[in-house]
């Protein structure tokens, strides 16, 4: 059965099929009022493609349609969403339902802002990492619950350009698995490019260590736990004092700044703005890049086919401690505010675009970019059998046992660490001021131990 037939006896069955999908006059764009009277107010992540977009429209819309209840919905970008929202519900005025890949429910559910979403999660057949992610701590109400709803999740594979290491004489087939044979793979690389009149001199690593990128926190993240470091204990909380934190904090910033000290990453990736690992790989600057979502190859399979189809996703290596490198999984939650003062209508709303075959129309007009967080949807031919080699890549590193939630996904403190930029200071610290690996170490772990002082669950 092709993919295509599979989607259409699915979407059949119901979801905006099922609501007519009308486009009538109901959907109000902008921005809108927030209170009991006047629109539902949605906020929604502006997509990467315009099709997300359009994608999100019609959802509301056709809950509109169906109910008769009018929804206005404005589609912010990251920064504007970050700004706006954080503002919004300081000023008390937040928005009935928000969506973002990056929103920060964690906090926003420890300050008593978030409406419990309890019976909309237990009537998705989530994934146990899905719903373990949705769980937060609300200080105000002093309660543990589910306060988001998982959208969508992704991974951060690593991507290269094929006829570049053809080039320069190399196949990734025979790259060593182990963590360091794999590195020096991508250093020789680097090194038979330099010898070459005429190649660019690439580099072999597009490794951000830029503050301004949220790229570095995530790529520190993975290495420090593939050192089997346990910065968070049995309750998701801050331990410094945890099984191999300071060994594996040392190895992390030792190995990072060592890769930049060296040469084998572009000299100016401690200052890239969003997205600069993203240029310099479209640039052919470097041989490969860690990257989230399938953003790198998606924007350009339309342009350029051709060059589309020379960039490979993989797996990471084993892990310096031997094993499979854990594969972080992060969520974009649907966020429900107690404060706009109409829960249960937005609640209505929110299950509607939960709804399975809606879930996945958005995650196919984002072209699999996004992968689902219903167990259901996994087994769709959609992931598995999808004529787009990126796509079945990432199904298969879902697939391979190794997904574990992100830190910041699962603890208020460790997501001050990233908010913060502590891993961005701590490399600059080495790599600008010139401390040591081990000063930088402690001082670093002493910041982290006073974030978990302030965020650790208190009872």
């Amino acid at each position: 059965m092709s993919t295509t037939t599979s989607r259409r006896n699915f979407l059949r069955t119901g979801g905006l099929v099922a609501a007519g999908m009308a486009l009538g006059p109901a959907l109000l764009t902008g921005c809108g009022a927030t209170g009991r009277d006047g629109p539902l107010t949605v906020w929604w992540g502006r997509g990467y493609y315009e099709e997300e977009d359009l994608s999100a429209t019609r959802m509301v819309e056709a809950w509109s349609e169906m109910t008769g209840r009018e929804v206005s919905i404005q589609f912010l970008s990251t920064p504007a969403m970050a700004s706006k929202l954080t503002s919004s519900v300081e000023a008390g005025r937040p928005p009935d339902l928000a969506y973002h890949q990056n929103v920060r429910g964690s906090l926003f559910a420890h300050q008593g802002k978030l409406a419990d979403v309890t019976d909309v999660v237990d009537s998705l057949a989530l994934t146990p990492q899905a719903r373990e992610a949705v769980r937060f701590r609300d200080d105000v109400r002093d309660v543990t619950s589910y306060f988001a709803v998982p959208l969508l999740s992704w991974t951060i594979p690593i991507f290269h350009w094929r006829s570049m290491l053809t080039d320069v004489g190399l196949d990734f087939a025979d790259a060593p698995r182990d963590w360091d044979g794999y590195w020096n793979f991508w250093k020789d690389a680097q090194a038979r490019a330099a010898a070459q009149p005429g190649s660019g001199n690439p580099y072999g690593v597009g490794w951000s260590l830029s503050s301004a990128m949220e790229d570095t926190p995530e790529f520190f993240q993975v290495l420090l736990k593939s050192t089997g470091a346990e910065l968070l204990d049995g309750r998701n909380e801050i331990d410094v004092d945890g099984a191999g934190v300071r060994e594996g904090l040392e190895y992390t910033l030792r190995w990072i700044t060592e890769l930049y000290a060296d040469g084998y990453t572009p000299p100016d990736s401690i200052s890239w703005q969003s997205g600069g690992n993203n240029q310099v790989f479209h640039n052919n600057q470097v041989f490969m890049t860690p990257n989230g979502t399938l953003s790198i190859p998606g924007s350009i399979k339309d342009k350029d086919p051709e060059r589309w189809a020379d960039i490979v996703t993989t797996p990471w290596p084993d892990a310096p401690v031997g094993g499979p490198t854990p594969a972080p999984v992060k969520f974009g939650r649907i966020l429900c505010f107690e404060e706009a003062g109409r829960v249960d209508e937005t609640k209505d709303l929110l299950s509607f675009i939960m709804r399975e075959q809606n879930v996945q129309q958005y995650l196919e007009d984002g072209r699999g970019r996004w992968y689902p967080t219903m167990s259901s949807l996994v087994e769709l031919p959609f992931w598995a059998d999808n004529p787009d080699a990126n796509v079945r890549a990432v199904h298969r590193i879902f697939d391979g046992g190794t997904i574990q939630p992100d830190w910041r996904e699962l603890s208020l403190g460790y997501s001050r660490v990233e908010d913060l930029n502590i891993w961005a200071t701590a490399l600059t610290r080495v790599l600008i001021e010139g401390r040591s690996v081990e000063d930088t170490t402690a001082d670093t772990l002493r910041q982290i131990e006073l974030l978990g002082e302030q965020f650790n669950t208190r009872t």
